[in-house]
């Protein structure tokens, strides 16, 4: 009896969910502009196909100058969308906008979307020319889908970011150019040194990026940069990576506990008469 019940209430919820997202299909072709944008940005964190065509369609809206405001945030709606559905049909429409796209925003929107791809030639065209960027927010944008991409084919546009005096840039070269194998020592002290920064910003980066990269040998320098810490989302930032790193050394540990241990008894068996 207790499963007919459980069945009918995951059978509710189902049918309920599939209502909802019919009622955000059609919100999206016929609600106003507020309401449109609201159904992209859910439809796209659902992963909901159905909206494809309509987020292409919008990625190009635009209105009168008095309302281009909204056309920016529908165009930047749509982008973000698109790449959360992470249908690879969008590619070549996120392409060819971002070669049409005036506006800062929805520039950053489409790098931010080209992220939830695999690198394809295309991608990393647009990605390249972000990085290019004179806008350092479209700049930095394009170096976090290189920190996800850690592609080959950007090594040489990271590697001349690398030479800046911007610490901001210059932790994020450090992650991408150690996780592209080149120079190795050097951008992990980059990365070792950036927790003492003055910047909050950079030490935030530097704890994050070394949890990803070095992993558990960061441990002691990000808890030691802990204790002298004094902005509280920084510390937040190096408290999660401090429970990451600690409870992936325990399991280290344990696997090397547990490996030694079976060598042990199995020496003993291969022993016995």
């Amino acid at each position: 009896m207790k499963y007919r019940i459980l069945s009918l209430i995951i059978s509710f919820f189902v049918f309920t969910e599939i209502l909802l997202a019919n009622d955000y299909i059609e919100m999206l072709k016929n609600g106003t502009w507020e309401q449109r944008i609201t159904a992209m940005y859910t439809l796209g964190y659902s992963g909901n196909k159905k909206a494809f065509w309509y987020l292409v369609k919008y990625l190009d809206q635009s209105f009168e100058s008095a309302n281009q405001g909204l056309g920016v945030r529908v165009r930047q709606a749509a982008a973000i969308s698109l790449g959360r559905l992470k249908d690879d049909r969008a590619i070549p429409y996120l392409v060819e906008r971002y070669k049409k796209e005036d506006n800062i925003e929805v520039k950053r929107a489409i790098i931010f979307a080209l992220r939830f791809f695999k690198p394809t030639p295309e991608a990393i065209t647009v990605v390249k020319q972000g990085l290019a960027d004179s806008n350092k927010d479209i700049k930095w944008e394009a170096l976090m889908v290189s920190c996800a991409y850690c592609d080959n084919s950007i090594s040489a546009e990271i590697a001349q970011l690398a030479n800046t005096d911007d610490p901001e840039i210059k932790v994020i070269t450090a992650y991408i150019q150690y996780m592209l194998n080149q120079n190795k020592p050097e951008n992990e002290a980059i990365m070792r040194k950036s927790l003492a920064h003055k910047s909050p910003l950079v030490r935030y980066w530097a704890s994050h990026f070394l949890t990803k990269s070095i992993g558990t040998a960061a441990l002691e320098d990000i808890m030691k940069a802990l204790e002298i810490e004094s902005v509280w989302w920084v510390a937040n930032e190096m408290e999660n990576s401090i429970y990451i790193l600690s409870r992936k050394k325990f399991n280290e540990e344990m696997v090397e506990q547990l490996g030694s241990f079976r060598f042990v008894v199995d020496k003993k068996e291969k022993q016995q008469p």
